[in-house]
């Protein structure tokens, strides 16, 4: 007689190969380098990777500039809403390492990931989630497709950055609201400040601790009222201090309204669903996602499995549920805002949706408990290790498209051939490479997608100046400053042509509009000394001479 295998075996090898001791984390990094490991090889893909290191080398390679980068935005122009210091300081301290070498920053990117992955696993076992399931959920965040461009695209670390703060900011806070120690206070504490100075999402966390008090029966009661109280207030004291740092370093252009920002929040709602089928069922994604673009059906399946799965689940955990659903909406939705949402065109990247994504990692974890049961059946594990390796499959065939600026672009036009600024990008890439018919094309299309797409007319502008069109030229450069009358490289460019002409006046305006908007132009200083030398104005020549030599010296001015 054949005797029966044991069920049981099954669980117990299991666990002696995944669970035990520390290896849930050690499988969590073998799965993030084995998937991710090849984007080390990984060139620039041109978009704004380029700006960050290549054009500020200078910056990346001086350690004086860690404390510079809380001195300024991301772009380093002192004129946008992107405070971002941290991500600046991570860039610096690759450039210390590898200079402008991309394998540096791409090695950065695959090993926050890891530590990401690690800190989900503790933090879905420090919300009581059972270790089997922690495991899987965790190694499905660390093996997601939708992961992809917030590991593979270098800029996407403003996100994985984010998640290391925010995940540690809120173990330790669940961990003081349980034990009462003080160190776990200030941990949490201190891990919220460069969360928030990564991204300013991270003021969700101020939202969902009481929530997860609220929901959580086990702690409403006084103690744990007065706890969250002291998180709160150091959460707000930390707030206080970015928001007057950025006040103080940033000056915007832009002014958001409340109405500006409902109406751009309320345009991004339906990608929601958009943003569903991308997790579950990652068949459709793309470097540079566009509404119009991007199917819903995949999303609308998602929900209605999800649905039925909370139907069908009697013995649920509705806390987190609630809470998972909370996460996952309270850190998306501030992606959606806009500067203004009548004008600009939106594209949903999906590397804003890596920290969203836990909350609905802690939705699923609600849904384990009535598959229990089959956690003793060998068909259970292999439905899952299956579902694993065929995304493990899709993330690491979907990477190829961050290669190189080429595969970046061209995934970009396939996926959403409506995107104006993939056509425009991909010009400049063709542009940069002396393709200029292929450019202008390009540029052309992007323009009768959007007649507003900045930086297309200045292209097709410098194509003419190339050719001796100057007319043309001209032309395109007025109708870019139509668009984007703050731009510097268009200021500074007509200005030369201006004086190509011999209208010295207009010359000056363009050159000094071009300062205001960025007073580390110091092409424009050089030229503006050059103006006024041949006007016999030597006293202004020597000045911004002076100004060309130390730029920061006129800014302090």
């Amino acid at each position: 007689m054949k005797k029966k295998k044991n069920p049981t075996s099954t669980v117990h090898y299991f666990n002696c190969i995944f669970l035990a001791s520390y290896r849930p984390f050690l499988w969590i990094i073998i799965a993030g380098f084995l998937i991710f490991g090849k984007t080390v090889s990984f060139l620039y893909v041109y978009f704004d990777d380029n700006v960050f290191i290549l054009n500020h080398a200078h910056f990346i390679t001086h350690s004086s500039s860690l404390l510079k980068s809380f001195t300024t935005d991301i772009f380093q122009q002192y004129d946008t809403f992107y405070y971002r210091p941290i991500f600046s300081v991570s860039l610096v301290l690759n450039g210390l390492i590898g200079g402008t070498s991309p394998a540096v920053f791409h090695l950065s990117n695959v090993l926050l990931h890891c530590i990401c992955g690690c800190l989900v696993l503790v933090l879905l076992k420090k919300l009581s989630v059972p270790p089997l399931p922690s495991f899987i959920l965790a190694i499905l965040f660390t093996i997601l497709p939708v992961q992809s461009q917030a590991v593979a695209w270098i800029p996407g670390r403003n996100d994985t950055l984010l998640g290391v703060f925010i995940f540690s900011t809120f173990i330790f806070f669940v961990t003081y609201i349980k034990s009462g120690r003080v160190l776990h206070l200030v941990l949490s504490i201190l891990f919220f400040g460069p969360a928030l100075f990564s991204k300013e999402t991270a003021v969700a966390v101020m939202l969902l601790a009481p929530l997860f008090c609220a929901l959580e029966s086990d702690y409403r009661n006084k103690k744990t009222i007065s706890r969250m109280i002291f998180c709160e207030a150091g959460w707000g004291a930390l707030f206080i201090l970015w928001f007057l740092l950025r006040s103080k370093f940033l000056t915007d252009h832009y002014t958001v309204t409340i109405h500006d920002s409902a109406l751009s929040v309320l345009q991004g709602m339906p990608v929601i669903i958009q943003y569903l089928g991308k997790i579950f069922f990652p068949f459709n994604l793309s470097v540079l996602p566009l509404l119009a673009d991007t199917t819903y059906r995949f999303g609308i399946i998602a929900l209605i499995l999800l649905i039925l799965l909370i139907y069908r689940s009697p013995q649920k955990n509705t806390g987190f549920l609630i809470f998972g659903s909370a996460w996952f909406l309270l850190f998306l939705l501030p992606s959606f805002l806009s500067i203004d949402p009548q004008n600009l065109v939106a594209y949903y990247r999906e590397d804003r949706l890596y920290v969203p994504v836990v909350g609905i990692l802690i939705f699923l974890a609600g849904l384990s408990r009535p598959f229990s049961r089959h956690q003793q059946k060998r068909m259970f594990y292999t439905g899952i290790g299956t579902v694993i390796f065929i995304f493990a499959l899709i993330t690491f065939a979907h990477l190829d498209a961050f290669k190189n600026r080429y595969t970046f672009w061209q995934q970009a036009i396939k996926t959403s051939p409506h995107a104006a600024l993939a056509h425009k990008n991909y010009g400049s890439i063709l542009h940069h490479d002396n393709r200029l018919d292929e450019a202008f094309v390009q540029y052309d299309i992007a323009l009768k997608l959007n007649p507003k797409e900045i930086i297309a007319h200045y292209n097709k502008g410098l194509i003419y100046l190339m050719r001796n069109r100057f007319d043309k030229a001209r032309l395109e450069l007025e109708e870019e400053l139509k668009i984007n009358p703050n731009y510097d490289e268009a200021n500074f460019t007509m200005g030369s042509v201006c004086f190509n002409n011999k209208e010295y006046d207009k010359a000056e305006f363009y050159w000094q509009k071009t300062l205001k908007v960025n007073p580390r132009y110091k092409d424009a200083y050089s030229n503006l000394a050059i103006l006024y030398l041949n006007q016999g104005d030597t006293t202004s020549a020597m000045q911004y001479l002076e100004y060309y030599k130390n730029p920061a010296g006129r800014r302090k001015r």
